[in-house]
């Protein structure tokens, strides 16, 4: 899970297992995404031990002590602690992390081993530009320091797979401060520019002009499609959004009336443009006016709520039809598409408002019947009856605030998909080779689950489909070390019962 800026961490290979005790030259493949990258290195014995708790002791006692020292001649103080050191690991770790959390200075990081030290400055930096952004407190980004500090101590004391544990937990927490996802576009290959092109020329009735199609179908024939990569991307967005534009333009709705005029001034313009460039130019007014439309939609299913005659919706469309009639004058009002785009916080805190209910009940619903942490359930039922007693608009946008604190803190405590869905089919593989049917049927629903999310991640899913999956997620977190610890538990027996049962089954379908 790559950090914003690009940088990521890999977990800890032990070298362990017979065939690593060879002596010999060992080949490592490693694959991200369409790249990959080869290296060697040499085992040159044929033994590996891990150092003792003694030993971690005494290198603990070594960096603690070292580590004080070098505070000392960088900022010219005395010593920060006393000559004596514990023996214990955790009062070390303890004391190495208040060094650094009290002492901290950029110079001092370039005394890290080199191998971690890229990992503990990018995620320094990551905490402090989202504490300067005023997107975490100072608590919270002192919390994620500390947990970097700490993989630094047990990076340091040779217990190398805790201390990348640890750093993985502060890239999450870093991550989940703000889940939006930046989505790394794969570059298309040539065939399927190639494709996209075919696609291109064949289209009808779209704002590409003739002389548009021409240089689509010419840059098809050179075989340069590469070239224009970007500027084919930009062009099928135009065109998919104009095409949802002339659907808009056919809705008998006053509210859509200035995105249809706007549309209507707009598209002959862009049928005249001689070249890609030329219409491209353009991209941002048909954002905006998709946008606007977008926003419009979102407005249809208030305005069908609040006019339902639904028991169930009654007090809810009371309590925002104050809300609702100043939203609804202000946009008949609206003389320009940049009006309907101002009021886009208010459109969305409206239909949040009205989705909340479901989100809570369904959430409570999935939690329930996967039999997920049973106080999380307990918790929203809670919230569900503040929200059926609320008295103020401003009442239940501190629900859905609570509501939507609960959700992140679900994903913070789960693993990263890609962690998952491994375990998973390691899983997987175990469970077929001791035909554990009831356990494949388990692994098999959670991999269901993961693969969903996975292409959740690539769309654009609405808010109540997030919550879903999310519940669902936890449950598929929370369920991994029952079913390996159920997996692992097999011993010599269970495996001749197994032979056994599907020995019988054998012979039972040959007579």
């Amino acid at each position: 899970m790559p950090l914003s800026n690009g940088v990521f961490i890999t977990d800890v290979i032990p070298l362990n297992g017979r065939i690593c005790g060879l002596s010999g030259e060992y080949e490592i493949k490693l694959f991200y995404g369409d790249y990959s990258k080869s290296t060697t290195f040499n085992v040159s014995s044929g033994s590996f031990s891990e150092p003792s708790n003694d030993q971690k002791i005494s290198l603990a006692q070594n960096l603690v002590s070292s580590h004080a020292s070098l505070i000392s001649e960088t900022l010219d103080i005395t010593s920060p602690i006393s000559n004596q050191t514990s023996n214990n690991l955790s009062d070390m770790e303890f004391t190495y992390v208040d060094l650094w959390d009290e002492f901290f200075v950029d110079d001092l990081i370039i005394e890290i081993d080199p191998l971690i030290r890229p990992a503990v400055s990018s995620s320094l930096d990551s905490v402090q530009q989202l504490l300067n952004n005023d997107e975490i407190s100072f608590d919270i980004a002192k919390s994620i320091d500390r947990i970097i500090f700490a993989a630094v101590f047990y990076y340091e004391i040779g217990d190398k797979i805790k201390a990348i544990d640890l750093l993985t937990d502060a890239f999450v927490d870093i991550r989940n401060v703000n889940p939006e996802k930046v989505t790394n576009q794969r570059t298309p290959t040539f065939d399927e520019l190639e494709d996209t092109l075919l696609n291109l020329m064949k289209k009808s009735d779209t704002i590409m002009s003739k002389n548009v199609k021409h240089e689509v179908g010419f840059i098809f024939a050179r075989g340069t499609a590469p070239i224009y990569s970007d500027e084919i991307t930009e062009l099928i967005d135009m065109l998919s959004k104009s095409r949802y534009l002339d659907i808009v333009s056919r809705k008998q709705s006053d509210l859509y009336r200035l995105v249809q005029n706007d549309w209507e001034s707009l598209k002959p313009s862009l049928i005249n443009k001689d070249s890609i460039e030329e219409l491209i130019e353009s991209k941002t007014r048909v954002s905006e006016l998709h946008k606007a439309s977008i926003l419009l939609r979102e407005l249809d299913g208030v305005e069908r709520f609040i006019s339902s005659d639904s028991e169930e919706n009654n007090d809810l469309a009371n309590l925002i039809m104050p809300d609702w009639d100043d939203l609804e004058s202000n946009l008949a009002l609206a003389t320009s598409v940049e009006d309907i785009l101002e009021s886009e916080s208010e459109i969305y805190q409206m239909v949040q408002i009205i989705d909340i209910s479901s989100r809570i009940s369904k959430s409570v619903e999935i939690s329930q019947t996967t039999d997920t942490d049973s106080r999380l359930a307990s918790d929203w039922k809670l919230l569900l009856e503040r929200v059926e007693n609320a008295k103020s608009v401003d009442e239940i946008l501190e629900i859905i605030s609570e509501f939507d604190q609960s959700m992140t803190e679900l994903r913070e405590k789960r693993n990263p998909l890609v962690v998952l869905e491994f375990q998973y089919k390691t899983m997987k593989e175990k469970a077929e080779l001791q035909a554990d049917y009831e356990n494949l049927f388990l692994i098999d629903n959670a991999l269901k689950i993961l693969d969903t999310a996975k292409q959740m991640e690539s769309g654009n899913p609405s808010i109540t489909r997030i919550d879903r999956i999310e519940v669902l997620l936890t449950w598929v977190s929370e369920k991994a070390p029952q079913i390996k610890t159920d997996l692992d538990s097999y011993n010599k027996d269970a495996f001749k019962i197994r032979a056994s049962d599907v020995l019988q089954r054998q012979n039972l379908l040959k007579t």
